[in-house]
């Protein structure tokens, strides 16, 4: 749900090519609508799903080097969507309200730029932790434990 809401978003940030502001405003109400309905639910149902495999399993959280890295991925990928990729994308949604045309440059053009890129990178991030996920590439930690 995560990675798809992810890709959905960068694929409405690519393709859609607005006319006017009017239509601007749209395409970044749709993404955030996105973002709101099946990027932020994904990321806080991996989180909670991994403290359960984490908890309960034979995984723990620092047993397997993979296991370390991803859950590293995860909360930084979710603490930068939360205090970078999410506010730009509210704040083009915010500088478009009033649908004054001069707004499509400056702040927002800034702002689209930053999500493409880093959004992009933020999808090829959260592919690796899948790789991580079904590869499991790195072997087991050593624990004075076992």
């Amino acid at each position: 749900m995560w990675l798809g809401g992810g890709i959905a978003l960068l694929l409405g940030l690519f393709l859609s090519h607005p006319g006017n502001v009017h239509e601007y405003f749209m395409k970044y109400r749709i993404l955030m609508i996105i973002e709101n309905y099946l990027v932020i639910p994904g990321a806080m149902g991996n989180l909670l799903l991994g403290f359960v495999y984490g908890f309960f399993t034979k995984w723990g959280f620092f047993k397997h080097t993979w296991v370390t890295l991803k859950w590293i991925l995860t909360v930084l990928v979710i603490l930068f969507g939360i205090f970078f990729l999410g506010p730009w994308l509210t704040g083009i949604l915010d500088m478009l309200k009033p649908h004054d045309p001069s707004v499509l440059s400056g702040e927002v053009l800034q702002n689209y730029i930053r999500l493409s890129k880093l959004g992009s990178l933020q999808i090829v991030i959260l592919l690796f932790m899948v790789y991580l996920s079904v590869f499991k590439p790195f072997k087991k930690r050593k624990n004075k434990q076992d």
